[in-house]
């Protein structure tokens, strides 16, 4: 059944899996991030995701050589370049999850749609027509919506720990961009396996700085942020396979939605009218785009 949906509804679908995978995934950093440093827990959910994701194909290649092929690329510096650059940018995005409300943080992290949607007209010669313009800006507006500082949210947020989670959303927008152009020419396979690499040999680096042994609650979280963050790393990277970054961009702003029900139900972060109100002009774009989606197709 599946086979027969066009390509860009796929990539909408498995965005919104994306988006609920992710959304667990930052609850679990929030989480844990009282224990240990963002470094160790980005290096932890590599770990955990590299090492069970190489062995399965260890286990069914039978060799190394076998399983070493879905590294195998023509664009090797681009995907570097995009590994290197992904890794940072998720730790950044973590320390702004970890030392931010969750609202709040997600509302930040979602300029990245903003970065997307500029970023895709002259790396990836992508047309936006003024619809989806007026769509993205409009949800953009959404999030400014949440982050008025009615309750002194945004005016007494570490400016440090928002810039510094400003500059992920920046970052991850290029990886998200160069995540679409890598897929005209590589398998999702290789793309996944690249970046899992090199968020493991970059997130070590940070490791190395104060490594510590977590606790036994501390390793069901992590490993819980592995799962959901790799869940959505494998969802996404299909979507851009499937639709343009600039038509599945807006979905994301469901992460929004989501941070404001886990902030509420695990560390009674009430929501705002603001917070309420912006979460609605996101959904209703992201409806407008499916709608606009299904008439293009």
């Amino acid at each position: 059944m599946f086979k027969n949906i066009a390509p860009s509804t796929k990539g909408i679908f498995l965005v919104n899996l994306a988006v609920l995978a992710f959304s667990l995934s930052n609850s679990f950093i929030k989480s844990v991030s009282n224990s240990i440093s963002v470094g160790e827990i980005l290096f932890f959910r590599s770990l955990f995701f590299f090492v069970p994701f190489y062995a399965y194909f260890l286990y069914k290649k039978k060799s190394f050589t076998a399983a070493n092929a879905m590294f195998k690329t023509d664009k090797l510096w681009l995907q570097t370049f995009r590994g290197i650059v992904g890794a940072i940018a998720l730790l950044f995005i973590f320390y702004g999850f970890a030392h931010l409300p969750l609202a709040e943080a997600s509302a930040i992290n979602f300029s990245i749609t903003f970065f997307v949607t500029i970023l895709s007209v002259p790396i990836l010669k992508e047309k936006v027509g003024w619809k989806r313009w007026t769509a993205v800006f409009m949800g953009f507006g959404g999030i400014l919506f949440i982050a008025q500082p009615s309750t002194g949210n945004l005016m007494n947020l570490s400016l440090i720990a928002a810039g510094v989670a400003l500059m992920g959303a920046f970052l991850d927008s290029i990886s998200l961009v160069y995540n679409r152009l890598l897929s005209r020419t590589d398998s999702s396979l290789c793309i996944l396996a690249h970046y899992s690499l090199w968020m493991l040999i970059v997130s070590f680096l940070f490791f190395l700085k104060n490594p510590t042994i977590p606790s036994l609650k501390s390793t069901l979280f992590l490993i819980g942020i592995a799962t959901g963050s790799s869940l959505g790393q494998y969802a996404v990277t299909r979507a851009f396979s499937y639709a343009e970054a600039s038509l599945i961009s807006p979905f994301f702003y469901l992460l929004i939605a989501w941070g404001i029900l886990f902030g509420y139900l695990f560390w009674q972060e009430a929501p705002t009218i603001n917070m309420l109100i912006g979460s609605f002009i996101i959904i209703c774009v992201s409806i407008f785009m499916a709608k606009t989606k299904k008439k293009r197709s």
